[in-house]
Order: C-alpha cells, then sequence, then structure tokens
C-alpha cells in the first residue's frame, strides 16, 4: 500500500460517503408531501444539515492527512 493511503483515510472517506448518502435521503424525506395520515417524526432538514457539516469535517481532515495544515494562521493568505 503506498504511505499516503492508511487506515484513517479509508475510515474517513467511509464517513464521508455516509454523510453524503444520508444528505441525499434526508434532502429525498424533507421534499417529500405532507401526509396528515402519517406525519414525519424526524426533523429530516435538520438531519441533512448535520450530516452536511459532518461531512465538511471529515473533508477537512482528509484534507489535513494529505499533509495541509488547518487552522489560524495557516491559510493559503496568512494570518489576518
Amino acid at each position: 500500500m503506498p504511505d499516503w493511503m492508511s487506515i484513517n483515510l479509508l475510515i474517513t472517506f467511509a464517513a464521508m460517503l455516509a454523510c453524503v448518502s444520508l444528505v441525499w435521503f434526508a434532502g429525498r424525506k424533507s421534499g417529500e408531501p405532507y401526509n396528515e395520515e402519517r406525519p414525519n417524526r424526524l426533523p429530516w432538514r435538520f438531519i441533512m444539515i448535520l450530516s452536511a457539516f459532518l461531512g465538511a469535517m471529515c473533508l477537512v481532515h482528509m484534507i489535513n492527512l494529505f499533509g495541509y495544515e488547518t487552522g489560524a494562521g495557516k491559510g493559503l493568505l496568512g494570518r489576518r
């Protein structure tokens, strides 16, 4: 296995893939018309936003695993 491909990268990629699929599924569920006989018991829009946020955090973690440091003062334009 190449040195850049570690178990952390594979786990992070799997978590990001799970978050993206959950965003898609929650988006489909939140877009369905309201059914009075069977009301929604889960807040699908909140689940969609939360999983999108977690997917973005997985992306940042993958970028950090490739060696680019993120955080205060570590950006492309420096500290402001």
